[in-house]
């Protein structure tokens, strides 16, 4: 053989073969660790913020949401974005549990404002001085309150309506009429930038409902 020239090496099939299961049993032992609560929220808000950027380039509505699931139907096999129906829904009943559990512990008032008012759709919540006021479709639902209740009530409220809540941030802070991706490409990297802390906010929001 020349000299400097180099020997191809070529790789056994049976070592290829034991380097494919060994990402296999990766792969299985990564599915088994159980995803912690937090984790679960940073998933579904990542997933939210998607669905909200999306929605917010059609429409100024904050009530409009283009649902994920309908999005990730049209999308190719193997996206990135396929798991994304599933997060969101395990993200949703993880809040909607929480919320439910606080609820079932209030007075028959609480509850029977919650059973009858649309919170989830609330344009706008304020906590005043004697009661909590909720904007649904441009009419104003309000509930008496004593105390320092009515900050539970506005978290609970806000928990239920959270894909709402970034939507208005989102529409709050466009430059335009409606979003554009490259006009607002900065803020959109600003509130993108870190899930895990956005997620560590909203499960301090679902402690304070603890009962």
């Amino acid at each position: 053989m020349a000299e400097g020239k180099k020997r191809k090496r070529s790789i056994p099939k049976s070592a290829a073969g034991a380097a494919q299961n060994d990402k296999g049993l990766i792969d299985e032992l990564v599915e088994l660790v159980p995803v912690t609560e937090l984790q679960k929220l940073e998933k579904y808000i990542e997933v939210v913020f998607y669905e909200c950027c999306i929605s917010a380039q059609y429409t100024a509505n904050i009530q409009i949401l283009f649902k994920i699931e309908d999005i990730v139907q049209r999308m190719q096999d193997g996206s990135f974005a396929a798991t994304f129906s599933n997060t969101k829904a395990d993200g949703v009943q993880l809040l909607e549990k929480t919320v439910s559990k606080w609820i079932h512990a209030q007075d028959e008032v609480i509850k029977t404002f919650f059973l009858q008012t649309a919170v989830r759709q609330a344009s706008l919540v304020l906590v005043q001085r004697n009661n909590i006021s909720c904007t649904i479709n441009e009419k104003v639902h309000r509930l008496p309150i004593e105390g320092n209740k009515g900050v539970e009530i506005a978290e609970a409220i806000n928990i239920l309506r959270y894909p709402l809540v970034v939507m208005e941030r989102i529409q709050r802070r466009r430059i335009g009429d409606l979003l554009d991706l490259e006009k607002d490409a900065a803020m959109l990297i600003e509130l993108g930038n870190d899930f895990r802390k956005e997620a560590q906010s909203l499960q301090q929001s679902m402690k304070m409902l603890d009962v």
